[in-house]
């Protein structure tokens, strides 16, 4: 659902009537308070306006289509997806191939001020739909009032997300390849040996084994769900839930594979339009499938899921610290955004500011193509008047 508020204003003026040129400018009223060109009435101004609304932003609006990529593929990518190899993909893959279908699933509701719009918000690769659940209901009680009202409510269900989780999982897209390509800050932990005199840690230093079989070489983890991973919102955060398997290769060489069972909680927030966010890795654990390494054993899992854990945790908040854009349209921007979250849902609050000089740009373009039409309408009358009178003068001649 997505609700804003209108507010109407008045323009007042001491003058009936503005000065356009032959060119379709404006010009000052002269001494006597006449036009040296032609006198435009205030009421053709809202005429024009509204013109402008009907014709340009309906026509803007109508050549975009329902289902919109979430990236498109000519936007330049943020921060967020640009630091490693995985977030590229995750952009190229998944992102500018993932729709949002805007589509009412009912007809808007209007009132004195307000105006509510209900969007399916289903998240599909190329659009394709098929989510085989369906959203919560949406309660406006659940939210506490904030004490300065908003001009823009936006309630986003969890399935906006959890669609979104379904069919990146569909599609294999959720399959991660954590090597030291993909994770240059963390390319020291992801070998087999280090210098642990001076403080250093890496996989070697909870599988000696490994490091003596295969020394100084690069340790690799293949992650791949065996289900689509769930998002719930609930008292003021998400939690996820993650079931996959965890492969280990070192040197390109299978070591071992394990079930991975992971409830991470992530507390949202929003900052200079940008989305960011805290992660808290609640639980990480493992379950030996097979090994080719005698070392490697449950006990050794256990140990290196829990080191694990502290460093997907880290890397997940460094990520997150740099903000994904919250998408803004070209004619008004938000500012003070909030977001809150309840039960099965959260909300963004925020305000909305025009960007003047954007629209007056649209305006005035909008302006010198129908400028030469405003003028030819506005002087047609009085030519079709004077037109008709020599005809009448004419025909009373032969009369005589």
């Amino acid at each position: 659902m997505l609700k804003y508020v209108l507010i109407k204003k008045r323009i007042k003026s001491e003058k009936s009537f503005f000065c356009v040129s032959e060119q379709g400018r404006s010009e000052n009223i002269n001494r006597r308070n006449t036009c040296s060109q032609y006198p435009v009435q205030l009421k053709w101004i809202g005429h024009f306006y509204r013109k402008f609304i009907n014709e340009k932003f309906n026509s803007e609006l109508k050549k975009e289509p329902l289902k919109m990529p979430l990236i498109k593929p000519d936007t330049p990518l943020p921060a967020l997806f640009t630091s490693s190899g995985f977030g590229k993909k995750l952009a190229t893959d998944v992102l500018q191939k993932m729709t949002f279908d805007r589509s009412l699933t009912k007809d808007p509701e209007f009132n004195a001020n307000t105006g509510d719009f209900y969007l399916r918000g289903e998240c599909s690769i190329n659009g394709q739909g098929g989510t085989p659940f369906g959203p919560a209901f949406l309660n406006e009680n659940t939210f506490p009032r904030t004490a300065a009202s908003k001009m823009l409510y936006v309630t986003v269900s969890d399935f906006v997300l959890n669609s979104f989780l379904y069919s990146a999982y569909k599609t294999g897209s959720l399959t991660i390849n954590l090597n030291k390509a993909d994770m240059p800050d963390y390319a020291k932990f992801l070998r087999t040996s280090c210098n642990e005199a001076s403080g250093e840690i890496c996989v070697g230093s909870v599988l000696p084994q490994v490091a003596k079989q295969y020394p100084n070489a690069d340790f690799q983890i293949r992650l791949k769900p065996t289900k689509a991973p769930a998002l719930v919102v609930s008292n003021g955060k998400a939690t996820g839930f993650v079931d996959g398997v965890a492969t280990l290769y070192a040197s390109d060489k299978q070591l071992a594979d394990m079930d991975l069972n992971a409830q991470v909680d992530m507390t949202p927030t929003i900052e200079n339009n940008l989305i960011k966010g805290k992660v808290d890795v609640k639980s990480l654990t493992g379950k030996l499938r097979s090994s080719n390494v005698n070392e490697i054993d449950q006990s050794k899992i256990d140990q290196w899921t829990s080191m694990a854990s502290s460093v997907l945790e880290a890397l997940a908040n460094d990520q997150l610290q740099k903000g994904f854009p919250i998408p803004q349209n070209r004619f008004v921007k938000m500012q003070n955004g909030q977001l809150i979250l309840s039960d099965r849902r959260f909300r963004v609050e925020t305000d909305l500011q025009a960007d003047v000089p954007n629209m007056i740009d649209a305006m005035q373009s909008y302006a010198d193509q129908q400028g030469s039409n405003l003028l030819s309408a506005r002087a047609a009358p009085n030519n079709r008047f004077n037109r008709n009178k020599n005809k009448r003068r004419n025909q009373w001649r032969r009369l005589d």
